[in-house]
């Protein structure tokens, strides 16, 4: 029909009838006119035909040597154990081999047509956590998590406790046999005496980071460890594991790329791998928010003042809580009650539906509940061994 109007319009106009007739009475505008007398006069026998809008070249589109060269890459990548596979690290190894590369996207986008690549939607889940989003510099704030139990065949369970500094990326991996708050206090000492001393350790409600169920006032040797070297624990909110994200992608490549693609004939030797693996990620794995730098570059770029723990450093006796700040990241629900360790407290309705920090502070029996900055509510509650 469209057609048809355009053969039309030209066809009066041939005839002598003037254009604001024409246009008038067929319900167009004047530029639709001239546009297509335009395209009579250009002489094409399909003038009246609508044309492609494609651009006529693609200056983005890349040749199949260059496509052929990012495929052969990426599978040799995805061939070696440790190593990372996106974009990053394939316009790294590009470049070692003195090769121009495209953009991220254009790489995500040749794996993706061969299929290479599934990447799945990230999902916002609820409200905005406001508190320890974002790390100001090295060991600023350090996420840890327990991974575990795993297997090893003819050899046992383990766990494995993984510590990454949000600023650097940079992380440190300790297996070890139990989960009992002792051992990640061993754990974690070791972790300090590598990376240095971070501000604050953000951790999930495990029960072995926290203590007791039947004691809740009574905190484990993890809380304790932490407070007597001055870092500040942050449990984050309960059921809400993403806002560990950092320390739970990472658990997620340490399954894909260190647990799931070898065999440990013992756990000797998956202890002794693991170490490896902590040095390859650290010297090797590339990071698109850290501008494609490992973390031991951006860790050694810092020029901040690591504060580190001595090498003979062993694990105190520490039988009273140290001074120092719990923080605990809290969702108040429509039930009004802050859960502090399985302890509940009743809160103001005007609270509900938000994101709330509970400070505990031990020197003056106190539990502080702060919205945003502005202090709300304040608990006696004293703490015991």
């Amino acid at each position: 029909m469209e057609q048809q109007l355009r053969q039309i319009a030209i066809s009066r106009y041939l005839k002598g009838e003037k254009p604001i007739s024409i246009y008038t009475v067929l319900k167009r505008s004047k530029n639709w006119f001239f546009k297509w007398l335009k395209r009579y006069q250009s002489g094409e026998p399909d003038w009246f035909k609508d044309k492609s809008r494609a651009p006529l070249t693609r200056p983005t589109q890349i040749s199949e040597i260059e496509k052929q060269r990012i495929i052969s890459v990426r599978k040799c990548l995805y061939s070696e154990p440790f190593a990372q596979i996106g974009a990053s690290a394939i316009k790294w190894e590009l470049s070692k081999s003195g090769h121009s590369f495209p953009s991220d996207r254009t790489i995500n986008r040749v794996l993706k047509r061969e299929g290479l690549i599934k990447k799945t939607p990230y999902i916002p889940k609820g409200v905005e956590c406001p508190y320890f989003t974002e790390a100001l510099t090295v060991n600023n704030i350090h996420q840890a998590d327990l991974v575990g139990p795993r297997y090893i065949k003819g050899d046992g369970k383990f766990y494995s406790f993984n510590v990454m500094d949000l600023f650097s990326h940079q992380v440190y991996i300790e297996s070890q046999r139990t989960k009992q708050d002792r051992q990640i206090a061993s754990s974690l000492l070791k972790c300090w005496k590598a990376m240095g001393l971070p501000d604050f350790l953000q951790i999930d409600n495990e029960l072995s980071f926290r203590g007791s169920n039947r004691h809740p006032r009574s905190p484990c040797l993890v809380i304790r460890l932490c407070l007597h070297f001055g870092v500040t624990p942050v449990f984050i909110p309960i059921g809400e594991p993403w806002r560990n994200g950092a320390i739970e992608k990472f658990n997620d490549t340490y399954n894909k790329k260190f647990f799931r693609r070898q065999w440990f004939p013992s756990y000797a030797t998956l202890k002794r791998q693991s170490k490896n693996f902590q040095r390859f990620h650290n010297k090797h794995h590339r990071y698109s928010c850290l501008k494609g730098k490992t973390p031991l570059q951006v860790f050694r770029n810092s020029g901040g003042n690591i504060v580190t723990i001595g090498a003979n450093k062993k694990l105190p006796k520490l039988d009273s809580v140290p001074d120092g700040n719990i923080i605990l990241i809290r969702f108040i629900r429509s039930n009004h009650l802050l859960d502090i360790f399985g302890e509940k407290f009743k809160v103001s309705k005007d609270l509900v539906y938000s994101y709330v920090k509970a400070v505990i502070v031990p020197q003056i029996h106190s539990l502080q509940l702060y919205l945003g900055e502005d202090l709300v509510y304040t608990f006696d509650y004293q703490l015991t061994v």
